[in-house]
């Protein structure tokens, strides 16, 4: 009988929800006034939020648990006692029933989700209630063990940040130090950072000097010496010294806390391993529930059921996830920021890496080679007005001349008057001398006379590669230094161990030909590209892929965005403060080559892990099959080999961790507490 709701019929609510569940019964029953009571309700559950998987699998847990628990004291004390488990047996099988309608009436595909809709019907059906319930007992704990693990390391993989300090000291005004709460820290605000302190927020050193452990971030085995304008991040710790840290940002906008954003995108990805486990347990489900009927009809209901207990998908649909959180958080503490985990599997295809030159084979900085006087000025004298007009420049031209000027001690003249040109020089005015440093460009523009000598000395350069710095005092050529670009040290052991592997390399360079080629030569790199403008660099990357190459490009980040984009796996070097920008999947945030190698061998492991996955899946069904038709194999052995499959792949998918002696609860504890020893997880 159809029962109409009115709002009388509301004395059960939670008060918060009484507005809207009033607002949702007077649509439900006073405008339509044939609904029914249970078609109300429907509705309401709809209008809820729904339950979360853990939730699910909870109330599954608690189901099934009782189910088996009737089933069994009703084998022992009275057995029709065990019919009693069917209501919560079909509670839980409702929604498979569900799923393999959609796939077989609305795909129009067989899927695995269909033999698990018959193998509890079977099993009934065959009367062996206890080994059933006992399965799907079995399996929603291992998934809820599994879901804790595998929750727990997401939040140790994202949770970068740690626990955040209740209170800090900052630096009053007049100098005074002051505690207050964290939350109520601003930017701008100076901090106050003591030995073995974790700084909490992204800054810069105003005053004092420390040690600090940046190996979380960007993956230094060695501490690094901070001093007065250098910047710190949020996440490393103070091993020695004391620091001013003039807050930049704090929370969700630190650079650990964008990478813990990037981490929580990058661990829900199903692996292709994964993905291709289950379209086999697709492709077999058809014959797996043939080969049941058939053993029903000629060996025995026992082996029909047992048949359909095979773990083709199981482990890999439960395991897999657990193996890709432990190798992202082994890159992760070797400084290699993963942000699609897709990436990782891919570069396991990769049979060519392509290299930007600048910034990624060399150094940012050059390096001073020949310094060419003229007239009266000698190689000192050049070098020292040069580096006094650049004294307070911050371009890899102006460190370089100030660093070959520091080795040698010169002393440096104060300044008087300054401009600079952007693209031409620098014209300063220092102890009544005016020196103009800069291009060849900028001498011309300013009437400065150049020698044929030094026109000379221009075109090797061009011929080499070389950058030439033009040097005049009093509107007089003195001279030029030569600046000479350095490849990064680490360059040549990586070319030769991507030789090693069978991998293809090129370069891509915007330089002249001569001086692309001598570096390709000099490193051993298989080919080269020369004379590239950076809106080509993503055609070449093409051009190789549509060869059929799986290319793997490094470049330096932001700059080479498009060519990044192309790649099959594209990795920057550009550093951890610009994980924010940058368009590659893998970063290595240390800024160098080092981890390319680590890289690949943690992309070997991983594929490796999986393998094992597959094989931990696939020996146990087969010898469930096998077993069912040529060894008279039982129902509880079945349900044993199953679970058996499932702890060899998890023992598998956990065996980073093993190897290398460090559980997940520790894992955090270990990376910012730890500075004595740099074992990975």
């Amino acid at each position: 009988m159809s029962v109409a709701l009115t709002k009388p019929e509301l004395p059960t609510f939670a008060p918060q929800k009484k507005r809207s569940i009033q607002s949702l019964l007077e649509r439900i029953g006073l405008r339509h006034k044939k609904r029914t009571f249970v078609s109300a309700l429907a509705e309401l559950q709809d209008a809820e939020e729904p339950p979360s998987e853990a939730e699910v699998i909870d109330k599954y847990l608690t189901i099934t648990a009782t189910s088996f628990a009737v089933a069994l004291t009703g084998s022992i004390i009275f057995p029709p006692l065990q019919y009693l488990c069917l209501p919560g047996l079909v509670y839980t099988a409702v929604p498979i029933w569900k799923e393999a309608y959609q796939s077989l009436f609305k795909e129009r595909r067989f899927r695995m989700v269909c033999v698990d809709a018959v193998a509890m019907p079977a099993g009934i059906l065959a009367g062996y209630f206890v080994p059933v319930t006992m399965g799907f007992s079995f399996y929603f704990f291992a998934k809820k063990m599994l879901m804790k693990t595998q929750d727990h390391s997401k939040e140790q993989l994202v949770d970068l940040l740690g626990e955040q300090p209740r209170t800090v000291w900052v630096r009053a005004g007049d100098g005074i130090e002051v505690q207050i709460a964290f939350d109520q820290l601003q930017v701008g605000d100076t901090l106050i950072i003591e030995s073995g302190q974790m700084i909490p927020v992204d800054g810069v050193v105003v005053q004092g000097t420390a040690m600090i452990d940046q190996r979380m971030l960007t993956g230094e085995s060695q501490p690094v010496e901070k001093l007065s304008g250098d910047d710190v991040l949020a996440s490393t710790m103070v091993l020695q010294g004391r620091v001013d840290v003039r807050v930049n940002t704090t929370g969700d906008e630190t650079i650990a806390a964008q990478i813990g954003r990037i981490m929580q995108k990058t661990t829900d990805f199903k692996s292709s391993v994964q993905l291709r486990g289950e379209e086999l347990g697709d492709r077999v489900s058809l014959p797996l529930i043939s080969l049941s009927v058939l053993a029903w009809a000629t060996v025995s209901p026992v082996a029909a059921v047992a048949i359909l207990q095979a773990p083709i998908v199981y482990t890999l649909r439960l395991a897999s996830p657990l193996s890709v959180l432990g190798y992202l958080q082994r890159g992760l503490h070797n400084g290699i920021l993963i942000k699609d985990g897709r990436a990782l599997e891919l570069l396991q295809a990769v049979d060519t890496v392509v290299f930007d030159k600048t910034g990624t084979l060399t150094e940012e900085q050059p390096n001073i080679g020949a310094i060419h006087a003229l007239g009266t000025f000698d190689e000192v004298a050049v070098l020292q007005f040069a580096a006094t007009a650049e004294q307070k420049q911050t371009h890899p031209i102006g460190k370089a001349i100030l660093a070959e000027a520091q080795r040698r001690e010169l002393p440096l003249s104060p300044i008087t008057e300054s401009r600079y040109d952007i693209g031409f020089g620098l014209t300063i005015l220092s102890e009544q001398k005016l020196v103009q440093v800069g291009s060849q460009r900028f001498m011309e523009q300013v009437d400065i006379a150049l020698p044929d000598a030094i026109h000379t000395v221009q075109t090797t350069c061009n011929q080499y590669g070389h950058t030439l710095v033009y040097v005049a005092v009093d509107g007089v050529l003195a001279g030029a230094i030569e600046l000479l670009p350095t490849a990064r040290p680490e360059v040549p052991a990586i070319i030769e161990q991507l030789r090693e592997r069978g991998l293809t390399t090129y370069i891509i360079s915007g330089d002249r030909e001569e001086p692309t080629q001598r570096l390709a030569e000099t490193l051993h790199i298989d080919h080269y590209f020369a004379e590239t403008l950076p809106e080509d660099k993503a055609r070449l990357i093409t051009q190789l892929q549509d060869e059929g190459r799986k290319v793997c490009f490094i470049g330096d980040g932001i700059n080479d965005s498009i060519a990044l984009k192309k790649a099959n796996v594209p990795i920057s070097i550009s550093g951890a403060t610009n994980i924010a920008t940058d368009t590659a999947q893998i970063i290595f945030m240390d800024g160098t080559l080092n981890q390319l190698i680590p890289l690949f061998d943690l992309a070997h492991g991983l594929d490796r892990n999986m393998q094992r996955n597959v094989l931990a899946s696939a020996i146990p069904a087969t010898l469930v099959v096998g077993g069912a038709f040529f060894l008279n194999l039982g129902l509880y052995a079945a349900i044993g080999l199953c679970q058996l499959s499932l702890l060899i792949g998890v023992t598998n998918a956990a065996s980073p961790s093993i190897k290398d002696k460090v559980t997940t609860n520790q894992l955090i504890k270990k990376l910012l507490l730890d500075s004595t020893e740099t074992g990975l997880l």
